[in-house]
């Protein structure tokens, strides 16, 4: 599937792997004990992972990036924005629903028609 369709590593425009957002969403809920966010926590993750960039750190830590991964595992920890927080974002039903099945399969359907005008 192309971009528009899926979301995360499963996309050709992703950068990261699931594995390695949940790391670094990890490394700041282990920096960061009983839920309460400490100044300096997102430079201390950027210097241990120093592979990834220090924005894309800072969007994966407050939940904007890869929202379906990062926002059930910082909400747990009780480190998640209120202002950030998309109702429903859950990685159980990330490609499930009905609408992005039905999503998929049209959009699979318009690259096999693309392939057999050629």
């Amino acid at each position: 599937m192309s971009w528009p369709y899926r979301r995360g590593e499963l996309h050709g425009k992703s950068k990261y792997t699931i594995e390695q957002v949940k790391k670094i969403v990890t490394d700041y809920i282990a920096l960061n004990p009983n839920g309460i966010r400490q100044r300096g926590t997102q430079k201390k993750v950027s210097e241990m992972n120093p592979w990834m960039s220090h924005q894309n750190i800072g969007f994966i830590c407050l939940g904007k990036a890869w929202p379906h991964v990062t926002q059930p595992l910082l909400k747990q920890a009780g480190l998640l924005d209120p202002k950030y927080e998309i109702p429903g974002c859950d990685e159980r039903f990330h490609g499930t629903s009905p609408f992005w099945e039905n999503m998929n399969k049209m959009a699979k359907q318009r690259r096999e028609a693309v392939k057999h005008e050629q």
